[in-house]
Protein backbone atom coordinates (compact mmCIF):
# COMPACT_ATOMS: atom_id res chain seq x y z
CA UNK A 1 0.00 0.00 0.00
CA UNK A 2 1.26 3.51 -0.81
CA UNK A 3 2.44 5.85 1.96
CA UNK A 4 1.23 8.95 0.13
CA UNK A 5 -1.57 9.52 -2.39
CA UNK A 6 -1.51 12.63 -4.58
CA UNK A 7 -4.58 13.69 -6.53
CA UNK A 8 -3.71 15.89 -9.54
CA UNK A 9 -6.43 18.24 -10.77
CA UNK A 10 -5.95 19.63 -14.28
CA UNK A 11 -7.71 20.88 -17.42
CA UNK A 12 -8.98 18.10 -19.65
CA UNK A 13 -8.02 17.17 -22.24
CA UNK A 14 -5.70 20.17 -22.77
CA UNK A 15 -3.29 19.42 -19.91
CA UNK A 16 -3.88 15.67 -19.59
CA UNK A 17 -0.56 14.61 -21.08
CA UNK A 18 1.41 17.13 -18.99
CA UNK A 19 -0.43 16.04 -15.83
CA UNK A 20 0.39 12.40 -16.46
CA UNK A 21 4.05 13.17 -17.11
CA UNK A 22 4.37 15.41 -14.04
CA UNK A 23 2.69 12.77 -11.88
CA UNK A 24 5.09 10.11 -13.12
CA UNK A 25 8.06 12.38 -12.41
CA UNK A 26 6.91 13.20 -8.87
CA UNK A 27 6.61 9.50 -8.04
CA UNK A 28 9.64 8.34 -10.04
CA UNK A 29 11.99 7.69 -7.06
CA UNK A 30 9.43 6.56 -4.51
CA UNK A 31 9.14 2.90 -5.47
CA UNK A 32 5.51 2.20 -4.59
CA UNK A 33 5.36 4.73 -1.75
CA UNK A 34 3.68 7.50 -3.79
CA UNK A 35 0.46 6.84 -5.67
CA UNK A 36 -0.66 9.34 -8.31
CA UNK A 37 -4.36 9.73 -9.13
CA UNK A 38 -5.33 11.94 -12.07
CA UNK A 39 -8.61 13.75 -12.61
CA UNK A 40 -8.50 12.33 -16.13
CA UNK A 41 -8.90 8.82 -14.71
CA UNK A 42 -12.55 9.56 -13.93
CA UNK A 43 -15.53 10.26 -16.13
CA UNK A 44 -16.22 13.98 -16.24
CA UNK A 45 -19.77 15.22 -15.80
CA UNK A 46 -21.59 18.35 -14.74
CA UNK A 47 -21.37 17.12 -11.15
CA UNK A 48 -18.66 15.18 -9.35
CA UNK A 49 -19.32 11.45 -9.29
CA UNK A 50 -19.13 9.51 -6.01
CA UNK A 51 -16.00 7.73 -7.33
CA UNK A 52 -13.98 10.90 -7.96
CA UNK A 53 -15.24 12.48 -4.73
CA UNK A 54 -14.02 9.46 -2.75
CA UNK A 55 -10.64 9.57 -4.53
CA UNK A 56 -10.23 13.29 -3.80
CA UNK A 57 -11.19 13.08 -0.13
CA UNK A 58 -8.95 10.07 0.53
CA UNK A 59 -5.85 11.73 -0.99
CA UNK A 60 -3.03 13.07 1.18
CA UNK A 61 -2.19 15.89 -1.19
CA UNK A 62 -4.31 17.79 -3.70
CA UNK A 63 -2.14 19.19 -6.50
CA UNK A 64 -3.69 21.70 -8.90
CA UNK A 65 -1.90 22.39 -12.20
CA UNK A 66 -3.06 25.99 -12.65
CA UNK A 67 -1.98 26.87 -16.18
CA UNK A 68 -3.61 30.25 -16.75
CA UNK A 69 -6.27 32.77 -15.81
CA UNK A 70 -7.83 32.83 -19.26
CA UNK A 71 -9.81 29.62 -18.78
CA UNK A 72 -12.74 28.41 -16.71
CA UNK A 73 -11.40 26.65 -13.61
CA UNK A 74 -14.79 26.04 -12.04
CA UNK A 75 -14.58 22.24 -12.28
CA UNK A 76 -11.07 22.07 -10.79
CA UNK A 77 -12.10 24.39 -7.96
CA UNK A 78 -15.11 22.13 -7.38
CA UNK A 79 -12.65 19.24 -6.97
CA UNK A 80 -10.53 21.34 -4.59
CA UNK A 81 -13.66 22.14 -2.57
CA UNK A 82 -14.30 18.44 -2.05
CA UNK A 83 -10.77 18.03 -0.69
CA UNK A 84 -11.25 21.04 1.61
CA UNK A 85 -14.40 19.56 3.16
CA UNK A 86 -12.39 16.54 4.35
CA UNK A 87 -9.58 18.59 5.98
CA UNK A 88 -9.18 19.04 9.72
CA UNK A 89 -7.19 21.81 11.37
CA UNK A 90 -4.35 19.72 12.77
CA UNK A 91 -3.52 17.35 9.92
CA UNK A 92 -0.68 17.48 7.38
CA UNK A 93 -2.87 17.13 4.33
CA UNK A 94 -2.93 20.20 2.13
CA UNK A 95 -3.56 21.71 -1.27
CA UNK A 96 -0.59 22.63 -3.47
CA UNK A 97 -0.91 24.87 -6.53
CA UNK A 98 1.63 24.69 -9.37
CA UNK A 99 1.40 27.91 -11.37
CA UNK A 100 3.38 30.18 -13.65
CA UNK A 101 5.39 32.78 -11.62
CA UNK A 102 3.65 35.58 -13.50
CA UNK A 103 0.18 34.26 -12.61
CA UNK A 104 -1.38 34.37 -9.16
CA UNK A 105 -3.01 31.23 -7.87
CA UNK A 106 -6.83 31.19 -7.62
CA UNK A 107 -8.15 33.51 -4.91
CA UNK A 108 -10.25 30.69 -3.45
CA UNK A 109 -7.02 28.76 -2.72
CA UNK A 110 -4.90 31.69 -1.53
CA UNK A 111 -4.28 30.17 1.92
CA UNK A 112 -2.67 27.02 0.55
CA UNK A 113 0.85 26.17 -0.64
CA UNK A 114 2.01 28.03 -3.74
CA UNK A 115 4.72 26.60 -6.01
CA UNK A 116 5.64 29.06 -8.77
CA UNK A 117 7.14 26.95 -11.53
CA UNK A 118 10.93 27.28 -11.38
CA UNK A 119 13.64 24.69 -10.81
CA UNK A 120 14.38 25.93 -7.29
CA UNK A 121 10.75 26.11 -6.16
CA UNK A 122 9.87 22.69 -7.54
CA UNK A 123 13.08 21.26 -6.04
CA UNK A 124 12.02 22.57 -2.59
CA UNK A 125 8.62 20.92 -3.07
CA UNK A 126 10.22 17.57 -3.99
CA UNK A 127 12.69 17.74 -1.10
CA UNK A 128 9.87 18.30 1.40
CA UNK A 129 7.97 15.42 -0.20
CA UNK A 130 10.83 12.90 -0.20
CA UNK A 131 12.85 13.94 2.86
CA UNK A 132 10.47 15.54 5.35
CA UNK A 133 7.72 13.00 4.68
CA UNK A 134 10.25 10.12 4.85
CA UNK A 135 9.50 8.82 1.40
CA UNK A 136 13.22 8.53 0.60
CA UNK A 137 15.24 10.53 3.19
CA UNK A 138 18.62 9.59 1.75
CA UNK A 139 17.88 10.43 -1.88
CA UNK A 140 20.66 12.00 -3.92
CA UNK A 141 19.68 15.64 -4.39
CA UNK A 142 21.00 15.52 -7.96
CA UNK A 143 18.06 13.28 -8.83
CA UNK A 144 15.63 15.78 -7.34
CA UNK A 145 17.30 18.64 -9.25
CA UNK A 146 16.90 16.83 -12.56
CA UNK A 147 13.30 15.86 -11.76
CA UNK A 148 12.47 19.47 -10.88
CA UNK A 149 13.85 20.63 -14.23
CA UNK A 150 11.83 17.99 -16.09
CA UNK A 151 8.64 18.95 -14.23
CA UNK A 152 9.15 22.61 -15.20
CA UNK A 153 9.61 21.60 -18.81
CA UNK A 154 6.37 19.63 -18.86
CA UNK A 155 4.47 22.40 -17.09
CA UNK A 156 5.71 24.86 -19.71
CA UNK A 157 4.48 22.43 -22.37
CA UNK A 158 0.90 23.29 -21.36
CA UNK A 159 1.44 26.75 -22.88
CA UNK A 160 2.67 25.41 -26.22
CA UNK A 161 0.26 25.56 -29.12
CA UNK A 162 1.25 22.76 -31.45
CA UNK A 163 1.13 23.27 -35.21
CA UNK A 164 -0.51 20.20 -36.72
CA UNK A 165 -0.68 19.13 -40.34
CA UNK A 166 -3.27 16.60 -41.46
CA UNK A 167 -1.69 14.59 -44.26
CA UNK A 168 -4.43 12.10 -45.11
CA UNK A 169 -8.23 12.20 -45.14
CA UNK A 170 -9.70 11.89 -41.66
CA UNK A 171 -13.12 12.43 -40.15
CA UNK A 172 -15.07 12.07 -36.94
CA UNK A 173 -18.55 10.71 -36.26
CA UNK A 174 -20.40 12.20 -33.30
CA UNK A 175 -23.70 10.89 -31.95
CA UNK A 176 -25.84 10.84 -28.83
CA UNK A 177 -25.46 7.94 -26.43
CA UNK A 178 -29.02 6.64 -26.38
CA UNK A 179 -30.66 3.22 -26.42
CA UNK A 180 -32.24 4.11 -29.75
CA UNK A 181 -28.83 4.76 -31.32
CA UNK A 182 -27.38 1.60 -29.76
CA UNK A 183 -30.22 -0.42 -31.32
CA UNK A 184 -29.57 1.33 -34.62
CA UNK A 185 -25.91 0.25 -34.58
CA UNK A 186 -26.90 -3.33 -33.70
CA UNK A 187 -29.05 -3.36 -36.84
CA UNK A 188 -25.95 -2.33 -38.87
CA UNK A 189 -27.21 1.21 -39.44
CA UNK A 190 -25.95 4.65 -38.47
CA UNK A 191 -28.26 7.19 -36.77
CA UNK A 192 -29.65 9.70 -39.28
CA UNK A 193 -28.46 12.66 -37.18
CA UNK A 194 -24.89 11.36 -36.62
CA UNK A 195 -22.56 14.30 -37.31
CA UNK A 196 -19.60 13.86 -39.71
CA UNK A 197 -16.70 16.35 -39.80
CA UNK A 198 -13.16 16.05 -41.12
CA UNK A 199 -10.21 17.40 -43.12
CA UNK A 200 -8.10 16.67 -46.19
CA UNK A 201 -10.94 16.03 -48.62
CA UNK A 202 -12.65 13.42 -46.47
CA UNK A 203 -15.97 14.07 -48.23
CA UNK A 204 -14.69 12.41 -51.41
CA UNK A 205 -14.74 9.06 -49.58
CA UNK A 206 -18.52 9.40 -49.51
CA UNK A 207 -18.94 10.66 -53.07
CA UNK A 208 -19.20 14.34 -52.13
CA UNK A 209 -17.29 17.37 -53.36
CA UNK A 210 -14.45 18.36 -51.03
CA UNK A 211 -14.61 21.37 -48.68
CA UNK A 212 -18.35 21.05 -48.16
CA UNK A 213 -18.16 21.19 -44.36
CA UNK A 214 -19.97 19.04 -41.83
CA UNK A 215 -22.75 16.61 -42.73
CA UNK A 216 -25.32 14.57 -40.89
CA UNK A 217 -25.47 10.94 -41.97
CA UNK A 218 -28.89 11.23 -43.60
CA UNK A 219 -27.73 13.94 -46.01
CA UNK A 220 -24.22 12.57 -46.49
CA UNK A 221 -25.42 9.11 -47.51
CA UNK A 222 -28.66 9.98 -49.31
CA UNK A 223 -27.17 9.56 -52.81
CA UNK A 224 -24.01 7.61 -51.96
CA UNK A 225 -23.99 4.59 -54.27
CA UNK A 226 -21.85 2.52 -51.87
CA UNK A 227 -23.95 3.12 -48.76
CA UNK A 228 -25.32 -0.42 -48.60
CA UNK A 229 -21.78 -1.80 -48.56
CA UNK A 230 -20.10 0.53 -46.09
CA UNK A 231 -22.81 1.48 -43.60
CA UNK A 232 -22.72 -1.97 -41.95
CA UNK A 233 -18.91 -1.73 -41.77
CA UNK A 234 -18.99 1.67 -40.09
CA UNK A 235 -21.66 0.46 -37.66
CA UNK A 236 -19.55 -2.62 -36.87
CA UNK A 237 -16.49 -0.50 -36.06
CA UNK A 238 -18.52 1.81 -33.80
CA UNK A 239 -20.01 -1.18 -31.95
CA UNK A 240 -16.55 -2.64 -31.33
CA UNK A 241 -15.19 0.68 -30.08
CA UNK A 242 -18.08 1.06 -27.62
CA UNK A 243 -17.03 -2.31 -26.17
CA UNK A 244 -13.45 -0.99 -25.75
CA UNK A 245 -12.22 -3.34 -28.49
CA UNK A 246 -9.96 -2.34 -31.37
CA UNK A 247 -12.07 -2.77 -34.53
CA UNK A 248 -10.70 -4.18 -37.74
CA UNK A 249 -10.57 -1.59 -40.50
CA UNK A 250 -11.66 -1.98 -44.11
CA UNK A 251 -10.65 -0.84 -47.57
CA UNK A 252 -12.55 1.95 -49.28
CA UNK A 253 -12.28 3.16 -52.86
CA UNK A 254 -14.14 6.38 -53.77
CA UNK A 255 -16.53 5.91 -56.69
CA UNK A 256 -14.87 6.52 -60.05
CA UNK A 257 -11.41 6.80 -58.54
CA UNK A 258 -8.23 4.72 -58.68
CA UNK A 259 -7.38 5.78 -55.13
CA UNK A 260 -7.58 3.09 -52.45
CA UNK A 261 -7.61 3.76 -48.72
CA UNK A 262 -7.39 1.72 -45.55
CA UNK A 263 -10.14 3.07 -43.27
CA UNK A 264 -9.32 2.73 -39.57
CA UNK A 265 -11.14 3.79 -36.42
CA UNK A 266 -8.25 4.96 -34.26
CA UNK A 267 -9.91 6.50 -31.22
CA UNK A 268 -13.19 7.40 -29.57
CA UNK A 269 -14.20 9.79 -26.80
CA UNK A 270 -17.05 10.08 -24.34
CA UNK A 271 -17.99 13.77 -24.16
CA UNK A 272 -20.55 16.00 -22.42
CA UNK A 273 -20.65 13.81 -19.34
CA UNK A 274 -20.61 10.67 -21.53
CA UNK A 275 -23.94 11.67 -23.04
CA UNK A 276 -22.33 11.84 -26.50
CA UNK A 277 -19.75 9.70 -28.30
CA UNK A 278 -17.16 10.85 -30.83
CA UNK A 279 -15.26 8.46 -33.09
CA UNK A 280 -12.11 9.39 -35.04
CA UNK A 281 -11.32 7.74 -38.40
CA UNK A 282 -8.25 7.90 -40.62
CA UNK A 283 -8.16 6.92 -44.31
CA UNK A 284 -4.56 6.04 -45.23
CA UNK A 285 -3.80 5.80 -48.97
CA UNK A 286 -2.51 2.44 -50.23
CA UNK A 287 -0.62 1.82 -53.45
CA UNK A 288 -2.20 -1.12 -55.33
CA UNK A 289 -0.45 -1.54 -58.71
CA UNK A 290 -3.38 -3.23 -60.49
CA UNK A 291 -5.37 0.02 -60.40
CA UNK A 292 -2.79 1.87 -62.46
CA UNK A 293 -2.37 -0.38 -65.53
CA UNK A 294 -5.43 0.56 -67.58
CA UNK A 295 -3.35 1.39 -70.65
CA UNK A 296 -1.61 -2.01 -70.80
CA UNK A 297 -4.59 -4.33 -70.46
CA UNK A 298 -8.24 -4.57 -71.46
CA UNK A 299 -11.33 -4.65 -69.25
CA UNK A 300 -11.99 -8.33 -69.90
CA UNK A 301 -8.54 -9.44 -68.83
CA UNK A 302 -8.64 -7.25 -65.72
CA UNK A 303 -12.11 -8.56 -64.81
CA UNK A 304 -10.92 -12.15 -65.15
CA UNK A 305 -7.83 -11.46 -63.01
CA UNK A 306 -9.93 -9.83 -60.28
CA UNK A 307 -12.55 -12.60 -60.39
CA UNK A 308 -9.88 -15.25 -59.81
CA UNK A 309 -8.58 -13.34 -56.79
CA UNK A 310 -12.02 -12.92 -55.22
CA UNK A 311 -13.28 -16.44 -55.86
CA UNK A 312 -10.03 -18.03 -54.68
CA UNK A 313 -10.12 -16.02 -51.46
CA UNK A 314 -13.83 -16.71 -50.89
CA UNK A 315 -13.27 -20.43 -51.30
CA UNK A 316 -10.34 -20.58 -48.90
CA UNK A 317 -11.77 -18.30 -46.17
CA UNK A 318 -15.57 -18.30 -46.37
CA UNK A 319 -16.09 -21.90 -47.53
CA UNK A 320 -13.10 -23.98 -46.43
CA UNK A 321 -12.81 -22.31 -43.02
CA UNK A 322 -16.03 -20.65 -41.86
CA UNK A 323 -18.59 -22.85 -43.62
CA UNK A 324 -16.70 -25.93 -42.48
CA UNK A 325 -16.70 -24.65 -38.89
CA UNK A 326 -20.43 -23.90 -39.02
CA UNK A 327 -21.14 -27.34 -40.46
CA UNK A 328 -19.52 -28.86 -37.40
CA UNK A 329 -22.14 -27.20 -35.19
CA UNK A 330 -24.99 -28.18 -37.54
CA UNK A 331 -23.96 -31.82 -37.23
CA UNK A 332 -23.41 -31.61 -33.47
CA UNK A 333 -25.95 -32.85 -30.95
CA UNK A 334 -24.81 -30.22 -28.43
CA UNK A 335 -25.70 -26.55 -28.88
CA UNK A 336 -22.81 -24.18 -28.04
CA UNK A 337 -24.59 -20.85 -28.33
CA UNK A 338 -21.57 -18.58 -27.74
CA UNK A 339 -19.37 -20.37 -30.27
CA UNK A 340 -22.21 -20.55 -32.80
CA UNK A 341 -22.86 -16.82 -32.44
CA UNK A 342 -19.15 -16.13 -32.91
CA UNK A 343 -18.81 -18.06 -36.17
CA UNK A 344 -22.06 -16.61 -37.54
CA UNK A 345 -20.80 -13.08 -36.89
CA UNK A 346 -17.53 -13.98 -38.64
CA UNK A 347 -19.51 -15.26 -41.64
CA UNK A 348 -21.61 -12.11 -41.73
CA UNK A 349 -18.50 -9.88 -41.57
CA UNK A 350 -16.75 -11.96 -44.24
CA UNK A 351 -19.69 -11.60 -46.63
CA UNK A 352 -19.52 -7.84 -46.12
CA UNK A 353 -15.79 -7.95 -46.76
CA UNK A 354 -16.31 -9.85 -50.03
CA UNK A 355 -18.79 -7.22 -51.19
CA UNK A 356 -16.22 -4.51 -50.46
CA UNK A 357 -13.51 -6.45 -52.31
CA UNK A 358 -15.79 -6.85 -55.31
CA UNK A 359 -16.61 -3.17 -55.28
CA UNK A 360 -12.95 -2.15 -55.01
CA UNK A 361 -12.00 -4.46 -57.89
CA UNK A 362 -14.75 -3.08 -60.11
CA UNK A 363 -16.98 -6.17 -60.03
CA UNK A 364 -19.99 -4.72 -58.25
CA UNK A 365 -22.47 -5.13 -61.16
CA UNK A 366 -23.29 -7.99 -63.57
CA UNK A 367 -22.01 -5.92 -66.50
CA UNK A 368 -18.58 -5.79 -64.82
CA UNK A 369 -18.17 -9.57 -65.10
CA UNK A 370 -19.14 -9.92 -68.75
CA UNK A 371 -15.59 -11.02 -69.56
CA UNK A 372 -16.02 -14.05 -67.29
CA UNK A 373 -19.56 -15.26 -68.01
CA UNK A 374 -22.55 -14.35 -70.24
CA UNK A 375 -24.56 -11.36 -69.05
CA UNK A 376 -27.72 -13.45 -68.66
CA UNK A 377 -25.90 -15.69 -66.17
CA UNK A 378 -24.33 -12.85 -64.17
CA UNK A 379 -27.68 -11.02 -63.89
CA UNK A 380 -29.45 -14.18 -62.72
CA UNK A 381 -26.68 -14.96 -60.24
CA UNK A 382 -26.72 -11.43 -58.84
CA UNK A 383 -30.38 -11.88 -57.87
CA UNK A 384 -29.54 -15.24 -56.28
CA UNK A 385 -26.56 -13.75 -54.42
CA UNK A 386 -28.66 -10.90 -53.01
CA UNK A 387 -31.37 -13.31 -51.88
CA UNK A 388 -28.84 -15.64 -50.22
CA UNK A 389 -27.07 -12.76 -48.50
CA UNK A 390 -30.37 -11.34 -47.21
CA UNK A 391 -31.39 -14.77 -45.98
CA UNK A 392 -28.12 -15.25 -44.06
CA UNK A 393 -28.33 -11.82 -42.44
CA UNK A 394 -31.95 -12.37 -41.35
CA UNK A 395 -31.20 -15.83 -39.93
CA UNK A 396 -28.15 -14.47 -38.08
CA UNK A 397 -30.42 -12.13 -36.10
CA UNK A 398 -32.84 -14.81 -34.95
CA UNK A 399 -32.82 -16.23 -31.43
CA UNK A 400 -31.64 -18.92 -31.52
CA UNK A 401 -29.61 -18.47 -34.69
CA UNK A 402 -30.95 -20.57 -37.57
CA UNK A 403 -27.64 -22.23 -38.46
CA UNK A 404 -29.18 -24.92 -40.69
CA UNK A 405 -30.65 -22.34 -43.06
CA UNK A 406 -27.41 -20.34 -42.98
CA UNK A 407 -25.44 -23.48 -43.83
CA UNK A 408 -27.76 -24.25 -46.75
CA UNK A 409 -27.40 -20.71 -48.10
CA UNK A 410 -23.63 -20.89 -47.77
CA UNK A 411 -23.63 -24.17 -49.68
CA UNK A 412 -25.48 -22.46 -52.54
CA UNK A 413 -22.88 -19.67 -52.43
CA UNK A 414 -20.15 -22.31 -52.54
CA UNK A 415 -21.62 -23.76 -55.74
CA UNK A 416 -21.84 -20.32 -57.31
CA UNK A 417 -18.29 -19.53 -56.21
CA UNK A 418 -16.97 -22.75 -57.76
CA UNK A 419 -18.64 -21.93 -61.09
CA UNK A 420 -17.02 -18.50 -61.31
CA UNK A 421 -13.68 -19.78 -60.03
CA UNK A 422 -13.54 -22.42 -62.77
CA UNK A 423 -14.82 -20.06 -65.49
CA UNK A 424 -12.32 -17.32 -64.62
CA UNK A 425 -9.44 -19.79 -64.24
CA UNK A 426 -10.16 -21.24 -67.70
CA UNK A 427 -10.45 -17.78 -69.23
CA UNK A 428 -7.21 -16.67 -67.61
CA UNK A 429 -5.44 -19.82 -68.82
CA UNK A 430 -6.57 -19.03 -72.38
CA UNK A 431 -5.31 -15.46 -72.03
CA UNK A 432 -1.95 -16.73 -70.76
CA UNK A 433 -1.64 -19.24 -73.66
CA UNK A 434 -2.23 -16.48 -76.19
CA UNK A 435 0.18 -14.04 -74.58
CA UNK A 436 2.84 -12.80 -76.99
CA UNK A 437 6.39 -11.77 -76.17
CA UNK A 438 7.17 -8.05 -76.29
CA UNK A 439 9.36 -6.78 -79.15
CA UNK A 440 12.93 -7.99 -78.94
CA UNK A 441 15.63 -5.38 -78.32
CA UNK A 442 17.50 -4.18 -81.43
Amino acid sequence: MSDLTIFISHKMPKDSEAARRIGNLIASYSGNKIKIVLAEDFQKGRELSPEITAAIQSADLFLLLYTGEDQDWGYCLLEAGQFQTALSKDEKRSIVVFHDPSVSKPRALSQYISVPISSDQVYDFLEQLYVERDIYPGIDTAFLRKTATDICRWFDYTHVTAINFDLVPNFSIELSRTEQNEDCLELENLPADALFMGTQGWEALFGKDVSTGAWNWKDLSSDWVDRDIYEPELARMLRSACKKKAPLGCFIRPTGSDDLFRLTLRRYEEIDGASRLKFYFTAAPIDIPIFGIHDTTNKEELAVYNMINITWYARRKLIDQLYDELLGYVNSSQVEAVKVRSVVLKIRDELRSLEIQSNIRGLSKPMDARGVAPLTKTMKDEVSWNDLLKNILECSRKEPVDIKTIAQSLYEIAKMNRDYYQLSAQKYADIAQNLQLPPAPP
